[in-house]
């Protein structure tokens, strides 16, 4: 038995209570997975390219993806230095064509929702000017805890 202030725990009780804890907190670090969707691959494809910030990688998604969207490429790459990336923490929403989820940027606490749209092929809307190809982001307000 151990003393555990007003309890007492038999030693193979506390070694089981450490380990669903230290489990817990690992699985609560891990970043969500986008879903398995087009809108959910094209995401994670962009994110991973936008987190390693290499302008060229960067420049072909966005051709390859929207050649629209290849024009707004500084910003981009600006969006990139002052976020350091992000990290994907939960899906709140997800269809074929979209998704809707929390990020946190990587070089401070700020967390946003994302809503992302994929539209198939052609990628090009003589309807539309703006890129479909940049996260529509909402700053959340901080989180208790």
């Amino acid at each position: 038995m151990v003393p555990l202030g007003p309890l007492t725990v038999q030693p193979l009780m506390l070694k089981r209570l450490i380990l669903i804890v230290s489990l817990c907190r690992l699985l609560a670090a891990q970043p969500a997975q986008a879903p398995d969707t087009p809108a959910g691959r094209q995401f994670a494809h962009w994110l991973e390219v936008f987190n390693r910030g290499q302008r060229d990688e960067v420049q072909r998604f966005l051709k390859e993806n929207d050649p629209r969207a290849a024009r707004h490429l500084d910003d981009q790459m600006e969006f990139r230095r002052m976020t350091g990336g992000f990290d994907f923490k939960k899906v709140e929403e997800s269809a074929p064509e979209k998704l809707t989820g929390i990020v946190k940027e990587r070089d401070s606490d700020n967390i946003a929702r994302l809503r992302w749209r994929w539209i198939p092929p052609p990628r090009i809307s003589s309807s539309s000017s703006a890129s479909n190809l940049f996260p529509s982001l909402k700053t959340l307000p901080p989180q208790p805890g």
